[in-house]
């Protein structure tokens, strides 16, 4: 059995023998992998390391910390895929693996050192950039399994390769999930915004931007901005993004706010915000607005929403008990 961290490394050969031999089991993973990604490359990956190291089996694990489980990500055994295998790692050589991230060799008698794991195998963490484990590679066999040079260097470079395509993968899925927390928020919220170009093309608005201006959001989007305020917000606008573009700041409200027009040609008052940000080279804009109007509207909606709580709440008590609360809130008399 054979554990091994995933860092950099490399293995002295000697002979021309021992060197065709490395080649031809390199080339196993190179004609395996070298045109997949994802899942489809964690199941190649086991099938030909096993057919490159000549073993009964090999699999790739993602590591659950808070359980202390192994959960595998691709299973080769034998002549066959093993679906959905998580393997508990106390007291088995798994547990070294995960705990040290160093190379572990078991040539044989595995069973007898962990009585309690089932398994034959040589291991191999897998590691983040900074170090954490992610997972791990092993593979089993039947048979003594000596260490030789060759199946150490190229168990190295399987390992090397599944911790990178592991490490691109989480990459990948923690972009998709930002950008998903991003959109809700985005489009969740109350205020109109505005993500602008340099020439304040919008580029992207949220709902509540088209519910402010009554237009479609894909009708929003490359139309200008300048289109939806009055001559004077426009220049008060290219003003304040002059002012950023040469300031340190990057953000500022709009003083004294900005007169937006609708689609039908009706005007309204809007506080405002303007930011300024670089993406891909290029600088861009976020534009916030609140309708003014709106909020006499939206403070009496609150208070006759409290209002009726209280109302509710006070029919739920008992007259007894409604009389004392009440005679609470009377003022006292001055005392002379």
């Amino acid at each position: 059995m054979i554990v091994q961290e995933l860092r950099p490394s490399t293995s002295s050969q000697s002979g021309l023998a021992a060197s065709a031999n490395r080649e031809a089991l390199i080339q196993h993973l190179v004609e395996g992998t070298s045109s997949q990604t994802g899942q489809e490359f964690f199941r190649t990956l086991v099938r030909s390391a096993a057919m490159a190291m000549d073993v009964a089996g090999v699999w790739v694990t993602e590591y659950l910390p808070e359980r202390k489980v192994l959960r595998s990500i691709a299973f080769w055994l034998s002549d066959h895929y093993v679906e959905d295998y998580e393997y508990a790692i106390r007291g088995t050589p798994c547990e070294q693996v995960i705990e040290k991230a160093c190379l572990i060799h078991y040539p044989d008698r595995v069973i007898e050192l962990f009585p309690d794991d089932p398994d034959l195998v040589k291991l191999s963490a897998l590691l983040r950039a900074d170090g954490t484990v992610l997972g791990h590679l092993f593979a089993l066999d039947t048979k003594p399994l000596p260490l030789i040079a060759d199946v150490e260097s190229v168990f190295r470079i399987f390992a090397a390769r599944a911790a990178a395509e592991l490490n691109r993968i989480q990459a990948e899925s923690a972009v998709r999930d930002s950008e998903q927390r991003f959109s809700k928020l985005f489009e969740s919220a109350m205020d109109a915004i505005f993500e602008l170009d340099d020439r304040f093309r919008i580029l992207r608005a949220n709902v509540s931007g088209a519910t402010l201006f009554a237009i479609p959001s894909e009708a929003l989007v490359n139309r200008s901005l300048t289109t939806l305020l009055t001559p004077h917000s426009n220049q008060k606008l290219s003003s304040l993004a002059q002012q950023l573009d040469t300031s340190v700041q990057d953000s500022a409200w709009v003083p004294g706010g900005l007169d937006a027009v609708r689609s039908d040609g009706s005007s309204f008052p809007a506080e405002g915000s303007v930011s300024r940000f670089e993406l891909g080279g290029a600088y861009r804009y976020s534009v916030i607005l609140r309708n003014v109007r709106r909020k006499p509207h939206i403070c009496r909606v609150r208070l006759r929403n409290i209002n009726h709580s209280a109302r509710s709440s006070a029919k739920a008590l008992p007259s007894g008990r409604l009389c004392r609360q009440c005679a609470r809130l009377q003022p006292r008399p001055p005392r002379f």
